[in-house]
């Protein structure tokens, strides 16, 4: 699994997004450009690595996961998820077998970690170009500069406010939004990804001085994550 992601330009395994530039997908069924974005998240077991696309649709960012695998520390053994969308086995891997449809998930789970790198690798080489940039950084709570968006909204937030309130937190970032645009919710959208699937709510509220300053809990900042996903 590694030697694949190498070969498309992923050096770091250190909680990180990858974009490549834009591509015309003509099975994906819409006229934009797709965005590949590759995500490495590290925990305590090993990683994940998913595959997103990302386009833009009806004037709004839609960010859809396409491949996701959970590995051990050494990219040799299937530990958890390992599912590929229905609508890319449809379309470019017809001739992969033993493939099973798990319909409520519109996925297939992947028997295997073989058939797992053939998938990526397939996924991966409908790609033009092989220099990804560095989009995100996925949250670093060890390092208070490179928090990035979520965390800067909230000390914004925390240097205005006592105590939260989600109407008063929506007004700032709707305020920020109208200032920076659509780049800026993207990657906002993009850190709350990050955050929801690797479950750092917890460990957020632990390093962050605004949990004290704002008195905030685990369901205040998902409160947060679900209004910034709805706009």
């Amino acid at each position: 699994m590694d030697i694949v992601l190498k070969k498309y330009g992923v050096t770091s395994f250190e909680n990180v997004i990858y974009e490549y530039n834009p591509i015309k997908l003509d099975w994906w069924g819409v006229e934009e450009e797709i965005i590949f974005e590759v995500q490495v998240s590290k925990n305590d077991n090993g990683y994940e690595v998913s595959v997103y696309f990302l386009f833009e649709n009806e004037d709004e960012y839609e960010r859809v996961v396409v491949f996701i695998v959970q590995t051990d520390e050494t990219f040799k053994k299937v530990i958890g998820a390992n599912l590929v969308a229905r609508v890319v086995k449809d379309n470019i891997l017809e001739d992969v077998e033993g493939l099973q449809f798990i319909e409520e998930q519109e996925a297939y789970l992947i028997p295997d970690m073989d058939t797992s790198k053939v998938i990526l690798e397939r996924i991966l080489s409908q790609l033009t170009d092989t220099n990804p940039t560095i989009a995100e950084n996925s949250l670093d709570l060890d390092d208070e500069e490179d928090e990035g968006i979520f965390y800067e909204l909230l000390a914004i937030y925390a240097g205005e406010n006592e105590t939260f309130d989600i109407a008063k937190y929506e007004a700032l970032l709707r305020a920020q939004y109208e200032e920076a645009g659509e780049e800026f919710m993207k990657y906002l959208k993009m850190e709350v990804a990050v955050i929801e699937e690797n479950k750092l709510w917890d460990a957020f509220l632990k390093e962050t001085p605004f949990a004290d300053i704002l008195k905030l809990t685990k369901e205040d900042l998902q409160k947060i994550a679900y209004l910034i996903n709805d706009i």
